[in-house]
């Protein structure tokens, strides 16, 4: 098993907060989101001199105009904004030897980025079936650029909080729910692996009434990794894990 420590949440530049980590004696590193990095090829040099493995993960390189990364959109240019990003992460990934880039499944909507994280505003949605759509077509085609830079695809199921199901009155996301999570990788799982983000699952089997350990159960077999991160079961917290932390014995 390897285990990766994540830079998402900071700020600043994902590239210093890694080097921090390093230093610290965490050699394994998925860099995520952060601060635009004006001289990235150099900065990632230096950091693979101290450590032992890198992965990119979704919102990185950090373009310098910040957007919602969608790959469900039915907007043209967030589709393109997109698709050119996780391009260039594969592209980064395919030169330098790192196995995984993971992305996060898409949006009904296209929200503000000041909302991630938070209450997002009600607004029209795209029709599911039409999102599920578009964001297999795009994932599977990022699949197929991912395989022949000796890249493996991974994408993550998403966070439903109770908050934004009252606020929409349905579910925004796509793969969130234990039902669809398990269809989409049975139909892709030979092209995309599952980046099982268990604090998002958390949170999303109590908003659904799913029953949790069950539900994990059924689509542990998809897993190729996992993000470690507790919570409360009503938000996405990103809490320590502790001893008690509730998925631990089912770790695959």
């Amino acid at each position: 098993m390897e285990l990766f420590v994540s830079t998402s949440g900071t700020r600043s530049s994902s590239l210093h907060a890694a080097t921090t980590l390093a230093e610290n004696g965490f050699k394994n590193i998925e860099l995520s989101g952060g601060s635009h990095v004006i001289d990235l090829d150099s900065e990632l040099e230096l950091l693979m001199g101290h450590t032992d493995a890198i992965m990119l993960h979704n919102y990185f390189p950090p373009p310098k105009e910040p957007f919602v990364f969608n790959l469900a959109s039915s907007n043209p240019e967030i589709i393109a904004l997109s698709i050119s990003l996780a391009k260039s992460a594969i592209d980064i990934s395919g030169s330098n030897g790192f196995k995984f880039f993971g992305i996060h499944a898409g949006f009904l909507m296209d929200p503000r980025v000041s909302e991630l994280g938070n209450r997002i505003q009600a607004s029209k949605l795209e029709n599911r079936e039409r999102a599920l759509e578009i964001f297999t077509q795009n994932t599977l085609e990022l699949s197929a650029y991912a395989e022949s830079r000796s890249v493996r695809l991974l994408v993550e199921n998403n966070v439903l909080s109770e908050e934004n199901m009252k606020s929409f009155g349905e579910d925004p996301f796509l793969l969130s729910s234990t039902e669809e999570i398990s269809i989409f990788f049975e139909n892709h799982g030979d092209k995309i692996g599952f980046l099982m983000d268990l604090g998002h699952f958390n949170v999303s089997t109590n908003t659904l009434d799913e029953p949790r350990e069950y539900s994990l159960e059924r689509i542990n077999q998809y897993v190729v990794g996992y993000h470690l991160h507790d919570n409360s079961r009503m938000s996405d917290q990103h809490l320590s894990l502790t001893n008690d932390s509730w998925f631990l014995n089912y770790l695959n």
